[in-house]
């Protein structure tokens, strides 16, 4: 092989190589990992640069390739001058010699590829040390939100990259740079082993290795708006967690907090008023708690996207088919009932359980019957199937004879693969029926992936809902929607009843009362129900009607229900025609829990709906 020939395949190598760590990093740069991008960057740099060496050193003396010994020491002599060029000794000319335009050309290649070398080199060293700067940065100059996880797992992890996400497309959208905001993602794991502390660095995220206690003691007071997610493994550690941080909030805090704290075993009365334990002083309106309990927001979430009045059956049977019995089924069941009780339709439910799980729901919904049909009171019917075998044919025949006029079926029990096959034959039984088009299949999937694969035709009518990267997502606990919107109308309503801004309770007050908050919640959803589905009347001057607010307490005694309260006895409600407020509490029975006529005048009137076009206008931009 000739010399220009040598010359020549090296500048070929070299600048695939050159190019090569240009698109790793343009590739990688959404990658969080940043660290290992530059990294590696700077090694195929090097060894581009190392390559483009090769051939100077080679043809220094006679007999070019003849000795090995001078192959050997042409190796070595292209290694150091590179090593040389990090190492800031300055740009060493390559002499080719084989034509001035040629030569030129090498040149170019060689010194980019330097530069390129150091520039990602440096870019490695400074991120290197960045996590010791962050931490210093963290002490002393907290960005003004910070976003803290008191454990590594798979949960944490989902809802850290969902907030990452959010932020770095809120840059690349084009933010000018002084609304861009800066976060800080932090997961403190007291006696986090090695493994953990690289995973975490490796998403980019900043790790501390200390107590809940002492974050709050030390770091938390300088930051302005702070969010704990307390989603360990156990439960009683997010209780407990809970406790100590708001024990650590002192009254000379200065920032907002809102701490997010994953439930599902504990009883939602057992944490209402939780904050009135603690003494924030004048900081209690910017302490917040949200209790996460997941399969109630997955129905809230889910209904709110997906209506139940999307499909409907001779334009007023909403026949709702719901295959399995779990807690998220049951929380689907809960909503559904009370979103139905709406003027001109009638709820029909079916249930298919393959287990004996209809006294169980007694036990927690006591008047939650099979079929109520009373104006005023409630209107729905029930079917509860149980012992069904899911694999069998009595499945399918169960519905073709008994719910074949299905608008919108819920497919869970538990296994990804059974639901596929479960809402496969539920799609068949509607197409057999020509009904494509009249109703909906929701196929809950664990994993999307299963459902991004399949044959679009396939899956017509099926939607899927309920993939683990949507429910662990920052929008999702947060109940991001709902509470928004939720929050904007307390803000209407309470600016319009008081004009002196002392005298309005505050949205702090809602929140932090378990109770009230998933009240206000289920209302705001079944308000927005309302202004999608009245038409002709724009100003919804209709919602103040007897019939509207019937309705509403139609609702309302489902919701009632549907929580676990039943109705009073007579005996115990006194001269007032009211009940002990504590006795209501702790007995969950309410005495407005019974048909619209039999209220009092003055109760009536909490069932008004009110709205003007500030309301409207804010349930209209909810997407």
């Amino acid at each position: 092989m000739s010399k220009i020939h040598i010359w020549t395949l090296t500048l070929i190598i070299g600048f695939i190589c050159l190019v090569s760590g240009i698109v790793y990093v343009l590739r990688e740069r959404k990658n969080p990992n940043s660290l290992y991008t530059y990294a590696k960057a700077a090694a195929i740099e090097f060894i581009a640069g190392f390559i483009l060496f090769l051939p100077s050193d080679f043809f220094t003396g006679e007999g070019g390739f003849a000795g090995r010994l001078q192959i050997i020491e042409g190796v070595f002599s292209a290694f150091l001058r590179t090593c040389n060029i990090l190492l800031g000794e300055g740009y060493s000319k390559v002499e080719c010699n084989v034509s001035m335009g040629f030569d030129s050309i090498y040149a170019i290649v060689v010194i980019t590829t330097n530069i390129l070398m150091i520039l990602f080199t440096a870019e490695t060293v400074f991120l290197i040390f960045s996590d010791p700067l962050k931490i210093l940065r963290l002490r002393f100059l907290a960005r003004e939100n910070t976003y803290i996880f008191t454990e590594f797992n798979d949960k944490t992890v989902s809802i850290a990259k969902s907030i990452s996400d959010k932020y770095r497309d809120s840059e690349i959208k084009g933010a000018k740079s002084k609304n861009r905001k800066k976060v800080d993602i932090v997961f403190i794991c007291l006696d986090a082993d090695g493994g953990v502390k690289d995973k975490i660095k490796e998403l980019g995220f900043i790790c501390l290795n200390m107590s809940v206690q002492r974050y709050m003691e030390t770091y938390a007071s300088r930051v302005k708006n702070l969010e704990v997610f307390l989603f360990t493994s156990r439960e009683e550690e997010n209780i407990s967690q809970l406790s100590t941080i708001c024990g650590k909030i002192s009254k000379n805090f200065t920032g907002t907090v809102k701490i997010h704290v994953e439930i599902s075993k504990t009883p939602f009365q057992y944490l209402d008023h939780f904050m009135d334990r603690y003494d924030f002083g004048k900081n209690r309106e910017r302490v917040f708690v949200n209790f996460v309990r997941m399969e109630e927001y997955f129905a809230l979430n889910n209904l709110l996207n997906n209506s139940i009045f999307e499909k409907t059956y001779e334009e007023s049977q909403i026949n709702v088919l719901i295959v399995g019995m779990n807690e998220r089924n049951l929380e689907m069941m809960k909503v559904i009932l009370y979103l139905a009780q709406f003027p001109g339709y009638k709820l029909n439910m079916m249930v298919l359980d393959e287990g004996q799980n209809r006294n169980k729901l007694y036990n927690m919904m006591p008047e939650v019957v099979d079929e109520i049909n009373i104006p005023g009171d409630a209107i729905y019917r029930m079917i509860y199937k149980e012992n069904v075998d899911l694999s069998g044919i009595d499945f399918i025949s169960l519905i073709e004879n008994e719910f074949p006029n299905f608008t919108l079926a819920f497919v869970n029990t538990g296994d990804d693969y059974k639901n596929i096959d479960l809402a496969l034959k539920i799609n068949a039984i509607g197409i057999k029926n020509r009904r494509d088009g009249d109703y909906i299949i929701e196929l809950n999937l664990n994993d999307s992936t299963l459902y991004d694969l399949a044959n679009k035709e396939i899956i017509s009518n099926i939607i899927n809902v309920g993939n683990l990267k949507y429910l662990y997502s920052y929008d999702f606990i947060t109940m991001s929607d709902i509470e928004n919107i939720s929050k904007k109308i307390h803000e209407i309503r309470q600016a319009e009843k008081h004009k002196d801004e002392s005298k309005r309770e505050k949205w702090t007050d809602y929140y932090n009362n378990e109770y009230k908050r998933r009240s206000v919640y289920a209302r705001t959803l079944s308000l927005i129900y309302k202004v999608r589905l009245i038409k002709g009347d724009e100003d919804y001057k209709c919602l103040k009607d007897d019939k509207w607010k019937m309705y509403e307490h139609m609702r309302w005694n489902m919701y009632m229900r549907a929580s676990g309260y039943t109705s009073a006895l007579e005996n115990l409600i006194d001269k007032d025609g009211k009940l002990d407020e504590r006795y209501r509490t702790l007995a969950r029975v309410h005495d407005d829990i019974t048909a619209y006529e039999n209220l009092p005048e003055k109760t009536k009137t909490y069932d008004v709906i009110s709205v003007n076009k500030d309301i409207i206008d804010v349930i209209k931009q909810q997407k």
